[in-house]
């Protein structure tokens, strides 16, 4: 048992980042502390754009000259949230709401509701391809999306494929939908949206290509590197653009990544003992795994994991994660409890839980994230003024 883990830090967060927009945009009940580089009067009466690469942590910055657009407009480092995956971070980036209170905890999450497994970014279940028909994503996530309470015009710039997907069309709201092809349609679309209309606006794009090139070769490699190349000269041509536009553009990351490490790894056939003290196959992370017990098997399991995998992770009971908030301040989903199974598997360096269900395709990933690691939870805030 690992009573000594340090919780995740929200002090300055997605969360504070989220709040001070939420209130910069109009929101009139906060329930987190906003971020202080971003007081009310820098914020309203402009269009603000807000750009997430996903799993742009702030390690990567480090690979740039200090003339690069990216290192010149850098700001400040921000905490994640927990668990530092898409999922949950994009939902509370979305929402401007902690996790605690919108209750996605990970890639995997159990839905007692619904009794199901889900893949709540693809909205279907782990079992089968099929989506939630007649069930919408508002129905399981605890907060409202940030474009419904705001009353400035909002638009959603995401990739093509993913742009009128269930869960797209729910974190937008009534946003305007804008699907884009490549890098170039995202910064295009986004500079023509800034210049098509003097009124101020909240602007949103999001990139996946970084993280999804970082999870097959590596967190920091050649084709990770090329790539944050390409991001940050095509950052720069859009502040050019813009210039002289009024806009306050902010960019972060939902979560940085880590290299896994193949000789560590974790997999349940070969410890069936782990196995078949679960009622459910572990839900979030891999590198943040809940688990879910057979009453009867309790002791059991905690016998197991502090003495079998005792080098390779820390286990710490939902009723530890709740009481250090680990999912951030509240107010608090009741289903958050539910979400979470009895007791956290989180993995250290370079180790991952993997558990493959009969149906599944065999996968292997370099880079990986979902953890407590620096370089997983701290990404960068980059903030540029177009005055």
């Amino acid at each position: 048992m690992a009573a000594s883990i340090d919780p995740p830090n929200y002090q300055r967060s997605l969360i504070s980042l989220m709040a001070a927009l939420a209130q910069g945009l109009g929101v009139e009940q906060i329930h987190y502390e906003p971020l202080p580089e971003l007081p009310v009067e820098r914020l309203r009466g402009r269009t603000v754009v807000l750009l997430v690469v996903d799993g742009l942590g702030l390690q990567l910055l480090r690979h740039l000259p200090a003339t690069a657009p990216l290192r010149r407009h850098y700001t400040t480092p921000l905490q994640s949230v927990f668990p530092t995956t898409t999922a949950a971070a994009i939902t509370t980036i979305a929402t401007a709401a902690a996790p605690a209170r919108h209750a996605v905890t990970g890639w995997f999450t159990w839905l007692k509701e619904l009794g199901s497994v889900a893949t709540l970014l693809p909205f279907r279940p782990r079992l089968g391809s099929a989506g939630y028909s007649g069930v919408t994503p508002q129905e399981l996530v605890g907060a409202t999306p940030l474009t419904a309470r705001i009353a400035l015009a909002s638009a959603y710039f995401q990739p093509a494929e993913i742009a009128h997907s269930v869960y797209s069309r729910f974190v937008s709201g009534p946003a305007q939908q804008c699907g884009f092809h490549g890098l170039s349609g995202l910064f295009d679309g986004l500079a023509a949206a800034v210049q098509a209309n003097a009124a101020p606006r909240y602007l949103f794009g999001y990139w996946s290509e970084l993280d999804g090139l970082a999870h097959r070769f590596g967190s920091e490699s050649a084709a990770v590197l090329e790539q944050l190349y390409a991001i940050d000269n095509a950052f720069g041509r859009f502040l050019e653009t813009i210039a002289g536009s009024g806009a306050l553009v902010l960019l972060t990351a939902d979560h940085g990544l880590t290299d896994s490490l193949p000789e560590r790894t974790v997999d349940l056939a070969a410890h069936p003992r782990l196995a078949a003290a679960l009622t459910l196959p572990l839900c979030g992370e891999p590198r943040a795994a809940f688990a879910y017990l057979r009453p009867a098997q309790r002791a059991a399991f905690i016998h197991y994991v502090t003495q079998e995998l005792a080098e390779r992770c820390d286990l710490i009971s939902a009723e530890q994660l709740l009481e250090e908030r680990w999912f951030g301040p509240g107010p608090e989903d009741p289903r958050l409890t539910d979400r979470i199974g009895d007791y956290l598997l989180l993995p250290r360096d370079g180790v991952v839980f993997r558990q493959r269900l009969p149906h599944e395709a065999g996968y292997e990933q370099r880079g990986v994230h979902g953890g407590l690691s620096q370089a997983e939870r701290t990404v960068p805030l980059i903030i540029a003024e177009c005055g």
